[in-house]
């Protein structure tokens, strides 16, 4: 992702009065790397400074205050690109024709049915999102949107996908509907006709979006391999199944040609494959019918005491430990 998603996080932190340093520090991050425009930061940090951040503050709902601190045009040509659409449909047409400016593998998708509408978010791939930033994404549309429409109003419902954290009550003052955790998907509810006539002007819109593809073409592409390989690693992971001679040949390639290929790339095998796993456990185990001996089955460890090493490893909690956190007890 770009260092445009950490870099205002950071300023909302120190904002509220949060130590944003320790933060950064926790993920292996310095202020000085946030400078940079086309930096590009591991997506897999955004659930280190996630929790860092909750850490520091001792609120499991601190994804809504950072997203009302906010600075307005913090997200810079992109969100100034989105403001000026007319539509819904071609505010998500330009997210996702421009995501790259702030996320390499960042998707936007509607859904229409009858009368009600919803906005999805998700990772091509279904690369594993930080709970706490899709509540922070959500947040901030929703106040974004109220900006543009008053569609604050009209919103209908928001559905996570994890477990909330904090007293559900927070989040539905915040977003004025009903609020939903362990849904099906990521996404906001509102009336159709909600968003027809967005108050964007079409002539600024173009002049930004000659601007965003200049900025597109100054960011180094991400290397197609590296993608591939997560795309596969993750239905292996979704079949329980994890094997790296198969994984070769779907790529096309021996297992020697595909471990040195990586590591040209920068990566290891094993480095994709625990970056995946840690994520998908951190969800699995926030689930209310979970079983840490299935979850371990489930993401391919031969025993779950492997398992339990390598979750506190990643956490420095149990599963037990981290769902509790989790669940808000």
């Amino acid at each position: 992702m770009s260092s445009l998603q950490v870099l205002p996080f950071v300023e909302a932190l120190r904002e509220l009065g949060i130590d944003a340093q320790r933060v950064l520090a926790d993920a292996g991050l310095s202020r000085a790397q946030l400078e940079d425009p086309t930096a590009r930061i591991d997506a897999a940090v955004g659930d280190i400074l996630w929790a860092s951040a909750v850490r520091e503050s001792r609120d499991p709902a601190i994804s809504l205050r950072v997203a009302e601190r906010f600075a307005r045009g913090a997200f810079g040509t992109f969100e100034y690109l989105l403001q000026n659409c007319r539509t819904l449909e071609e505010v998500v047409e330009r997210a996702n024709e421009f995501m790259r400016l702030i996320d390499d593998l960042g998707r936007v998708e509607l859904h229409v049915a009858d009368q009600l509408t919803c906005l999805r978010v998700l990772r091509v791939g279904n690369f594993p999102m930080a709970p706490l930033g899709v509540e922070c994404t959500f947040a901030l549309l929703c106040i974004k949107a109220q900006e543009l429409s008053a569609a604050r109003k009209v919103l209908r419902a928001v559905h996570f996908t994890h477990l909330n954290a904090a007293p559900i009550s927070r989040y539905g003052a915040h977003f004025g509907c009903e609020v939903q955790f362990g849904a099906d998907a990521n996404q906001l509810v509102f009336d159709r006709a909600a968003l027809d006539d967005l108050p964007g002007d079409p002539r600024l819109r173009l002049v930004l979006e000659e601007h965003a593809r200049e900025q597109l073409a100054r960011i180094p592409e991400a290397e197609p391999l590296i993608h591939e390989v997560r795309q596969h690693l993750l239905e292996q992971l979704e079949r329980g199944t994890v094997d790296p001679s198969l994984l070769a040949r779907r790529v096309r390639m021996s297992e020697r040609t595909l471990r040195r290929k990586l590591q040209a790339a920068g990566t290891r095998y094993q480095d994709l494959l625990d970056e995946l796993r840690a994520q998908l456990a951190k969800q699995y185990v926030q689930r209310p019918d979970a079983d840490v001996a299935q979850v371990a089955s489930r993401l391919g460890f031969a025993d779950p005491s492997t398992f339990y090493r390598a979750f506190k490893r990643w956490t420095g909690l149990t599963p037990a430990q981290y769902q509790r956190q989790a669940r808000g007890n």
